[in-house]
């Protein structure tokens, strides 16, 4: 669901579905996402809750290549 919102840019729903109990490393795949879509706000919501522009993410290699 959280990959759902954030490809889509609802900001709201993912900043209900963010909680302390996410791991890094979902943050990194969801960052990924939302930055190869382009989704500035979600983007900004996942920094701010920690996720991490350089860590190695699943497709592009990092959320910073995927922008």
């Amino acid at each position: 669901a959280l990959n759902i919102a954030a490809g889509h840019g609802h900001n709201e729903i993912v900043e209900l579905l963010l909680n302390d109990n996410v791991k890094d490393q979902r943050l990194t795949d969801v960052l990924e996402l939302a930055s190869a879509k382009g989704q500035e706000n979600v983007v900004q919501k996942l920094l701010e809750k920690g996720a991490n522009v350089n860590a190695k993410s699943k497709i592009f290699g990092t959320a910073l290549s995927a922008a």
